[in-house]
């Protein structure tokens, strides 16, 4: 899967979103949100933003247990 070759692991937790596209590729609007937190997010919202025709890139901000640090 993408999230695999990505380097996702099981366990590991999305706190953010980003995107400079829509889902289908194209460019956003002046004011549209590029970038969205995860907190307090549903699982269905979250798929919403993520998901797109394949090739449209998103950037994921992960939380992995036992790091110090968020990674993209």
């Amino acid at each position: 899967s993408p999230a695999y070759k990505a380097g996702i692991q099981q366990g590991d937790l999305i706190v953010g979103i980003k995107r400079d596209t829509d889902p289908d590729g194209n460019p956003l609007k002046e004011g549209d949100p590029k970038e969205f937190s995860t907190k307090g997010m549903k699982t269905e919202q979250a798929l919403d933003i993520i998901l797109g025709k394949p090739g449209v890139p998103i950037t994921l901000t992960i939380r992995r247990d036992g790091k110090d640090k968020d990674y993209e």
